[in-house]
């Protein structure tokens, strides 16, 4: 009988880098409160993630819509908070006030010149009538909507939850230069890491963190009508976008990140109630593992089996441990055979 296996890989190692200087967040995307990729060509904006036709090395795209168009995925319960476990969180609900309204939200990442990653985040709501707080959590559980309201770990089919080092990033829609937040769940709790109040479009090359809002009527590249104006256009502070270098924001390493939730919020605090929800799966690390024997012919005769570990994600991965259920941890002798 041919023998199953577990390989486990080591989380994602995003370091700040020490060792040269990379070409900053500016270069592979454009960073200037517009979803246009204008000139064509690189740098990437908005438009090619949509579009499917960006150089990220993983992406993704959603359009969410509103109440009125078929979106039915809302945070709803007095525990949808983000300061809570996702334990605590529930979905369901039929509405969010108009300001709170997600259309379209995207990610984006990207490796820099030096091997530092790159991560873009992009929103867009349905009513520009008032500030409001937006979010984006990058998870490292597989997570998906569960039919009775709550999150399920696709994985193992419990209730999701978070692992230590989730992160989570916060931008306010409140004039053309959001206020950029980033937090970390650290010891069963959401840990305020860093603050940063830069505008992407005079921002310096090296900036680990900036964000922009649309500070003028502006195209949109995919199916948009907002509640006020012609369809098509972004209004004025409709539209945001954040840019952060994850070597030199993390001050220890993110694992693989599985899963990607973007949201608003009812306020600025840390503990204010979640609104719209937008969950994307997003497989940045993925592995294929084939097994192959040679054929049994009698009882107790030596079978030798290869085992195949393909790399089919956008990041480098290290082999932590390799793990049969009839062999044991055969991680060193996958080592010596050339499995870093």
């Amino acid at each position: 009988m041919r023998a199953a296996f577990v390989a486990s890989f080591g989380a994602l190692a995003v370091f700040a880098s020490t060792l040269s200087a990379g070409a900053g967040i500016l270069t592979p995307f454009e960073l200037d409160g517009n979803a246009v990729d204008s000139p064509a060509g690189a740098p990437d904006d908005w438009a090619n993630v949509y579009a499917g036709n960006s150089s990220a090395i993983a992406s993704a795209f959603v359009a969410d819509g509103t109440s009125t168009t078929g979106d039915t995925t809302y945070f709803t319960g007095g525990g949808s908070k983000d300061t809570e476990p996702i334990a605590n969180w529930s979905w369901g609900g039929s509405s969010v006030p108009d300001k709170n309204e997600v259309t379209n939200a995207g990610v984006a990442t990207y490796l820099d010149t030096n091997g530092d990653m790159l991560l873009y985040l992009g929103i867009d709501r349905y009513d520009n009538n008032g500030a409001a707080s937006m979010g984006f959590w990058l998870l490292q559980q597989p997570i998906a909507l569960g039919s009775g309201g709550n999150f399920v770990n696709t994985r193992t089919g419990a209730t999701a939850s978070h692992e230590e080092g989730d992160m989570l990033v916060v931008a306010d829609f409140q004039g053309s230069t959001p206020t950029v937040r980033v937090f970390f769940w650290r010891g069963g709790a959401l840990v305020l890491d860093s603050t940063s109040v830069v505008d992407c479009r005079v921002a310096a090359a090296t900036a680990p963190i900036c964000g922009s809002a649309n500070n003028a009527v502006v195209t949109s590249p995919w199916p948009y009508t907002p509640k006020s104006g012609p369809s098509g256009s972004f209004p004025i502070d409709a539209f945001l976008e954040v840019g952060l270098n994850l070597n030199s924001v993390l001050s220890t390493p993110l694992g693989c990140i599985n899963t990607v939730v973007a949201e608003s919020r009812s306020s600025t605090v840390a503990n204010a109630q979640q609104k719209d929800l937008v969950l994307r799966q997003f497989a940045a690390c993925r592995i294929v593992v084939t097994a192959t024997s040679t054929a049994l012919s009698t009882d107790g005769e030596n079978v030798a089996t290869t085992f195949t570990v393909t790399n089919t994600g956008a990041v480098n991965l290290t082999l932590s441990s390799f793990t049969d259920t009839m062999l044991g941890n055969i991680g060193s002798a996958a080592t010596a055979a050339g499995c870093g």
